[in-house]
């Protein structure tokens, strides 16, 4: 694989998320959602408000012992992440020193370098040199797809977020033995005062097959499960995750967790170490068919429209097929889909 098709496969995220005003909107979420329920309950609009008032207690402190609470969560598994990588690092270069010491000094002369100029690029070469994706089978065959827009004016932008009819273009492209979508945000896990954000991936059904990656403990879920607009609400547990908010307890297999508005069913970990192509740790993993109204809304446009470049898609390359006829045949459906639409760039390569 060039370079250029590993820097479009890793990302690195550095962004550290607002912690206040996530605490602000969760705490405005769940005051409605607690005066909506006892409105269901039968009191008026004023009632309602009043008593959920009196069980949230004052807000004011409410509020800044939960920012506390995220702070200090938040600090303390970067800290781990961090020291976990680190020595993790430290025992797959000291192997490779002992195998070839000249290329680990050359390796360690790079990224010396680059500290100064490129933190992003460094992670790259971080994660491709010391790291190959935690349980990913032959990466090298697997690519990111990213649109590529030639505009007579600005010039010409790559994008990794497609629209969902280019997903299904590429699914029927001759020289991938497998595509995959994903999509990844945060959403919240349980209600009331326990309730916290949590890293969400949501995947299509492929994904996992496509990487090659086998559960911890029970399974992944299926293309039915995974069907648009009639999917079933089951979710795969990070290892990390299932550690930390559930003891690693087996007998998480099976229990509800509430995402958002809706109760998913668990019915597997995901093994040790597995983040996708992504840097960041993943909490719960969940099928596009059922996740889409948490992670997008209720609106289904999103399947059929090309307004909307939000997915990105993952394809593994049959045995034997050229990367640069795979990207072309692509590229030709694509065009020959939007060449009645004026305004679609028909200048548009996929890459």
């Amino acid at each position: 694989m060039s370079w250029r098709g590993f820097k479009r496969l890793f990302t690195l995220d550095t962004g550290r998320p607002d912690l206040d005003a996530e605490v602000d909107r969760e705490l405005e979420f769940h005051f409605a959602s607690s005066v909506a329920d006892l409105m269901a309950e039968g009191l008026d609009e004023t009632a309602a408000r009043a008593e959920a008032e009196r069980r949230f207690g004052s807000a004011t402190r409410t509020r800044a012992g939960l920012i506390q609470i995220d702070h200090h969560r938040e600090d303390r598994v970067r800290r781990i992440e961090r020291l976990e990588a680190l020595l993790h690092d430290l025992r797959l270069a000291l192997r490779s020193l002992a195998r070839q010491p000249g290329f680990v000094l050359t390796v360690a002369v790079t990224l010396g370098l680059g500290i100064g100029a490129n933190a992003t690029m460094v992670g790259l070469v971080d994660r491709l040199v010391f790291r190959a994706p935690a349980h990913v089978t032959d990466a090298d065959q697997v690519v990111q797809l990213s649109l590529t827009q030639v505009h007579p004016t600005f010039g010409s932008f790559t994008n990794t977020g497609v629209a969902w009819p280019d997903y299904v273009l590429a699914q029927r492209t001759a020289g991938f033995s497998a595509t995959a979508a994903f999509y990844t945000g945060r959403l919240t896990l349980g209600r009331g005062l326990e309730a916290q954000r949590v890293n969400v991936t949501m995947a299509s059904a492929g994904f996992f097959p496509l990487l090659g990656v086998r559960p911890l403990i029970g399974r992944f879920y299926s293309e039915e499960e995974d069907r648009i607009g009639a999917g079933t609400p089951v979710a795969v547990l990070g290892e990390r995750f299932w550690r930390r908010q559930f003891g690693a307890d087996r007998a998480v297999l099976g229990s509800s967790i509430r995402l958002g508005s809706n109760l998913f069913t668990v019915i597997g970990v995901a093994p040790r170490g597995f983040t996708g192509i992504e840097l960041n740790a993943v909490d719960v993993w969940i099928p596009v068919g059922s996740g889409a109204v948490e992670m997008l809304g209720p609106n289904t446009d999103w399947s059929t429209t090309r307004n909307w470049e939000w997915v990105r898609v993952l394809a593994r390359f049959r045995p034997g097929a050229r990367p640069e006829a795979s990207e072309a045949a692509l590229t030709t459906s694509y065009r020959g889909e939007i060449a009645s639409d004026p305004d679609r760039n028909q200048n548009s390569t996929f890459n």
